[in-house]
């Protein structure tokens, strides 16, 4: 049985707050934020390659696309045709400000193979950094990935990362928090 699938135009403009990459190397969405709303765009295949090189994070975008909302789950998918800079900030368009929390399993399997030095290694550069307030580390029960240990999730991205050691903490916490 098709699930039935509502389908129409949309343009956005807002800020380009970065990539999610598959496999770590395949750009698959550029992620935008809109009047404190972060929308998740898939690109053209032929877009792909020269997004990351046209455009930085901060940048304003105008993006027009297909939107499609499926009936059965009202998920909304969003593929961009077009992908414009934009250098007059829509009135709509401000700087989110979304708590943003770590996610990381305290599960034994994950904590012996490193989990509790990730822990350790993240409080002692949320408190360097002066983010201890601003970013929760979340401690969570089985991510479903144990033999991938230890493993980590950074909100509001969704980004998914195994295999942590507490020398790649440093690198992840500039990619997602932006700052140094």
């Amino acid at each position: 049985m098709k699930t039935r699938l509502n389908t129409d135009t949309f343009t956005l403009t807002g800020e380009l707050k970065g990539f999610i990459y598959k496999d770590g190397y395949k750009l698959k969405y550029l992620r935008l934020a809109v009047a404190n709303t972060e929308y998740w765009i898939k690109p053209r295949k032929e877009q792909r390659q020269e997004l990351e090189r046209a455009y930085k994070q901060g940048d304003l975008l105008k993006i027009t696309g297909e939107k499609t909302i499926c009936y059965k789950t009202g998920k909304l998918k969003l593929k961009a045709d077009v992908i414009e800079s934009n250098c007059v900030p829509s009135p709509n368009c401000q700087k989110p400000s979304p708590s943003s929390s770590i996610l990381i399993c305290q599960k034994s399997s994950c904590w012996r193979q490193g989990g509790a030095d990730v822990y350790a290694q993240l409080t002692e550069q949320l408190a360097q950094r002066g983010l201890s307030e601003q970013v929760k580390i979340k401690t969570t029960g089985c991510l479903k990935k144990c033999k991938k240990g230890p493993n980590l999730v950074f909100l509001p991205d969704r980004a998914y990362y195994s295999h942590v050691n507490s020398q790649q903490v440093e690198e992840l916490l500039t990619q997602h928090l932006g700052c140094s």
